[in-house]
C-alpha cells in the first residue's frame, strides 16, 4: 500500500516534468523488496512513458539505499512545513 502512494507521489513530482527527486523515489520503489511484477506493470510501467529513468542513472541506483520509513517522514516534514 505505502509503494503504491508512493508511486502517487511520483506522478505528483512529474507533472512538472523529469526531476531527480522523482527517480530517486522510482529507484526506491523499483528496486524495494516487497516489489512485485504486478505493482510494477500497473503502476510503474504507465510513468516510463513520462521520464527516461536511463537519463538519471546515478539518482535511480541511489534510491535503493534510501530508507522506506525516513523519506516518508520527510516527504511528510516537507508537506506539512510548506502548509504553515
Amino acid at each position: 500500500m505505502l509503494l503504491k502512494a508512493l508511486v502517487g507521489w511520483v506522478r505528483l513530482l512529474l507533472v512538472d516534468g523529469p526531476s531527480e527527486q522523482a527517480v530517486l523515489v522510482w529507484g526506491l520503489i523499483d528496486q524495494h523488496p516487497v516489489m512485485t511484477a504486478q505493482l510494477r506493470q500497473v503502476h510503474l510501467q504507465p510513468l516510463m512513458s513520462l521520464v527516461d529513468v536511463s537519463a538519471y542513472p546515478n539518482e535511480f541506483a541511489l534510491g535503493k539505499h534510501f530508507d522506506l520509513n525516513a523519506l516518508v517522514d520527510q516527504i511528510l516534514k516537507d508537506e506539512l512545513s510548506n502548509l504553515a
